[in-house]
């Protein structure tokens, strides 16, 4: 089906609203434990005007869950965060002399969603990538799909993540599918020709 198609030509290319680096990897001992977070800017109007939890709360209560769940934490920065750079690099510093299990990742977002047992942001725009990539996401902040039943939703992080944690997720149908190429995967151009 050529949604399918589309859908697939966008995980195997790396195609996302932003730029991805695909340099970075996984380490294998962490495939289906992790909780990924896909990092937002500190005063983004998303975050400061549609949340209850502000960034660095939200990173510093997944790190406590986290570490009393023994389930590691990988931080995505955001690839456009230039003045907030160095104070979230600061945290994820003093989050891992907390918790050890903290990693900060700069590699595909769709194979961190893949590879994550769920994604947990506040509202971040990386939702959509969790559509494409069929994988679960938690949202504590207020977004146009945080009513949509596409996301699990709750401005209590500790509830939303329990719920998340909970759940008992078919992974048969999630399989990561970004690092094969195939030839039948359409160009960006005649994707675009289907809508």
């Amino acid at each position: 089906n050529k949604c399918e198609e589309y859908r697939h030509n966008l995980v195997v290319n790396h195609i996302s609203k932003r730029p991805q680096d695909c340099n970075e990897t996984i380490p294998r001992e962490l495939i289906r434990k992790y909780i990924f977070v896909p990092v937002q800017k500190i005063d983004d109007v998303s975050v400061t005007q549609y949340s209850k939890t502000g960034m660095l709360k939200f990173m510093s209560n997944v790190v406590h869950f986290a570490k009393e769940h023994n389930m590691p934490v990988i931080f995505k920065p955001h690839p456009h965060v230039i003045i907030d750079r160095e104070p979230i690099a600061k945290h994820i510093a003093n989050l891992k002399k907390i918790y050890p299990e903290v990693y900060s990742i700069n590699a595909s977002i769709y194979s961190l969603m893949y590879k994550s047992l769920f994604t947990a942001c506040i509202n971040s725009g990386g939702v959509v990538d969790n559509f494409i990539s069929l994988t679960p996401v938690f949202c504590c902040g207020k977004s146009i799909f945080h009513k949509s039943g596409s996301v699990v939703f709750n401005n209590n992080v500790d509830k939303g993540l329990t719920i998340m944690k909970e759940e008992d997720y078919d992974w048969e149908g999630s399989v990561d599918k970004t690092e094969e190429k195939t030839e039948e995967a359409p160009t960006p151009e005649e994707a675009l020709t289907w809508a």
